[in-house]
């Protein structure tokens, strides 16, 4: 039985399908996953957990205040 609990981790803060969110500083990656309108996409289509994308959407956020991305890429 010990075999069974050394394969099988319930840890799943390790598991290497999920994707982690870039930080405020990575603006191409934060752009990859705007829309061309300029808005978040959806975790959906991100394929990050909703800690990920919470994380995804301040490091957007923050991206917009410092002005490294446009709040709107509409031209009026």
């Amino acid at each position: 039985m010990s075999n069974f609990n050394a394969s099988f981790s319930l840890d799943t803060k390790t598991d290497s399908k999920r994707r982690v969110p870039p930080d405020y500083k990575h603006v191409d990656e934060l752009r990859r996953n705007l829309t061309p309108n300029g808005r978040m996409q959806s975790r959906k289509r991100t394929g990050y957990t909703a800690e990920g994308q919470k994380k995804f959407a301040m490091a957007i956020k923050r991206a917009r205040f410092m002005v490294l991305l446009p709040y709107s890429d509409a031209v009026s």
